[in-house]
């Protein structure tokens, strides 16, 4: 799950919009259709079908030289060079993430937050790739 500030890339009519992750979850609730910027074999749009809230206090920082995100320790983020799912709280500086640019950024910091009050956090479910760039890196969805 990440927090609600997180973005995404959203595309509409070919071009790409960059949205929090709350503003798209109203935006499927309000009935619209939406695709975002994801990957199956390659990068392209991704229909969201689904989103999902929860709370939480304990989060993890990961940081690359060019882009950050804050998210739930058991959420994954893709290796491309390693080519696997890690949870956010396994990762390390030995790590790399996929960035939508295709990028493969070295993880430079990573380090857990554990908040006093409890945050929303929320998730998309997207098809067919099941998985979406949050923060111009490649998450997983948890669906």
């Amino acid at each position: 799950m990440l927090t609600q500030e997180a973005t995404v890339i959203v595309i509409k009519q070919d071009e790409q919009i960059i949205k929090s992750i709350s503003e798209i979850a109203e935006d499927i609730t309000s009935g619209e259709n939406v695709h975002v910027l994801s990957r199956d074999r390659s990068i392209k749009p991704g229909e969201v079908v689904n989103t999902r809230g929860s709370d939480s206090k304990d989060f993890v920082y990961v940081g690359t030289e060019k882009h950050n995100i804050i998210l739930t320790p058991d959420h994954k983020l893709y290796d491309p060079v390693k080519k696997e799912w890690v949870p956010a709280v396994s990762l390390t500086t030995s790590n790399h993430l996929l960035s939508s640019d295709k990028e493969n950024l070295p993880v430079t910091t990573t380090h857990k937050i554990a908040d006093v009050m409890s945050q929303r956090t929320l998730t998309l479910t997207v098809t067919p790739g099941q998985c979406f760039f949050a923060n111009h890196i490649l998450v997983h969805n948890e669906r």
